[in-house]
């Protein structure tokens, strides 16, 4: 059996530091930090980590619908989605994931671009 991109990584815990620096990185962003203003962090993060690790795993249960409503009233623009994804997949790198599992991830996260961008430009 394949394994996971997410058994690979070294699981949900080793998941956690990634996107642990993918939000550092992103509130050093001028572009992208205006969003998360008031924002609980830690919880995101704890959120974001389920995501993606869900994602890495393959999951194709992850509520779409709560990932629409939750990012409907926020104006994220297709620019600031595509810096998102950038920085993801800087990170991706960073920690040493493989090329094909960068791709892997960073498809299924721009699969749902549609949920997340709501605001032109």
């Amino acid at each position: 059996m394949t394994q996971t991109v997410l058994a690979r990584a070294g699981g949900f815990a080793q998941v956690r530091h990634v996107v642990a620096a993918f939000y550092d990185r992103v509130l050093e962003c001028e572009e992208l930090h205006r969003h998360f203003a008031g924002i609980d962090m830690p919880r995101l993060v704890d959120h974001q980590t389920r995501l993606i690790a869900g994602l890495m795993a393959g999951d194709h249960a992850l509520d779409d619908a709560h990932l629409q409503r939750v990012h409907a009233r926020l104006g994220i623009t297709g620019a600031e989605f595509d810096n998102l994804q950038r920085l993801l997949h800087e990170i991706l790198e960073e920690f040493g994931y493989e090329p094909c599992d960068v791709d892997r991830v960073c498809r299924a996260f721009r699969q749902r671009r549609h949920l997340v961008v709501t605001a032109a430009g």
